[in-house]
């Protein structure tokens, strides 16, 4: 019984979409769903920044944004107060803005080393919904929606795209 157990992760491994499909779904985390509005593979539910980097339903999005600088002049050097901050990301892996911001938001908090166990990241469907979850006290109306906590109250959010940029949006919910 174990050799056919070990032949078939061994088939299984050999296709590289396969693998990602369980390895994501073994955790409970990354889910790739087929989603029928969208007639594709949608991430759906909790996600970390591994999992949707190497998604393959979205890792693309990372590879277009890769020179995509942020602009860490915005942010005076040695402050951290961002990591005193939650954050939670809501996005569509459909979403042309979701695809666009997401990666380069992951790239501006990894820029000022932000606690990344501090991030949460739900993916959802074009219903703006997750099954088995309750997302409504999130008031997600576009994506992506960044929202900033401190001591567990809303101090500001980002929706869809940044009003100036993210840096400096990001600046702007610092300060207040």
């Amino acid at each position: 019984m174990i050799k056919k157990i070990i032949v078939i992760v061994m088939i299984i491994a050999s296709s590289q979409s396969i693998t990602a499909q369980i390895l994501f779904n073994a955790n409970g985390i990354n889910q790739i769903v087929y989603d029928s509005i969208v007639d594709g593979d949608i991430l759906l539910g909790n996600c970390d920044v591994e999992g949707i980097k190497h998604s393959r339903v979205f890792e693309s999005s990372f590879d277009e944004e890769q020179n995509y600088t942020p602009n860490m002049g915005m942010f005076m050097p040695g402050d951290n107060s961002l990591n005193d901050m939650d954050i939670t990301i809501i996005l569509g892996s459909w979403c042309s803005d979701s695809q666009r911001e997401v990666p380069r938001m992951i790239k501006v908090l990894e820029a000022l080393d932000y606690p990344m166990s501090m991030l949460r990241i739900i993916a959802v469907d074009r219903k703006k919904e997750v099954s088995n979850m309750n997302i409504s006290d999130f008031d997600v109306k576009y994506v992506p929606t960044f929202i900033f906590y401190k001591n567990n109250e809303e101090v500001g959010r980002i929706v869809e795209m940044p009003k100036q940029s993210l840096e400096v949006d990001i600046v702007n919910i610092l300060n207040r």
